[in-house]
């Protein structure tokens, strides 16, 4: 499951709906939860500050509790948190393909894709 996947899943349909409409992608809201949460979850295109940014801070607290984070401070402080959470998943998972030449060089592409 890919980190963005992983944050919309803790979240509620409405949350995801709205999401979806910040960042401009097009959706049908009365798909069921886990059609739309695939397709945002496919979105490389958008930065992964974008991608955050465009939850609320209640949502984003809610993220950091589920995944074991501090939910205090400011939305800026909970976006970092999430994505350096997210970035710690990708440094301990072993490589996906032989694609990458250098090991670093393969997981700071993936950081930049996926993240």
């Amino acid at each position: 499951m890919s980190w963005r996947a992983e944050v919309l899943a803790i979240l509620h349909k409405g949350s995801v709906i709205r999401v979806a409409r910040v960042l401009g992608v097009p959706i049908r809201p009365r798909q069921r939860k886990a059609v739309l949460v695939d397709q945002l979850a496919r979105r490389d295109d958008i930065a992964p500050e974008r991608f955050l940014q465009a939850l609320s801070r209640d949502d984003l607290r809610k993220v950091c509790r589920e995944l074991g984070l501090r939910v205090s401070g400011r939305k800026a402080s909970l976006v970092e948190r999430v994505i350096g959470h997210c970035a710690e998943q990708l440094v301990e998972a072993p490589p996906t393909s032989a694609s990458a030449a250098e090991p670093g060089e393969g997981v700071a592409l993936g950081l930049a894709h996926r993240v």
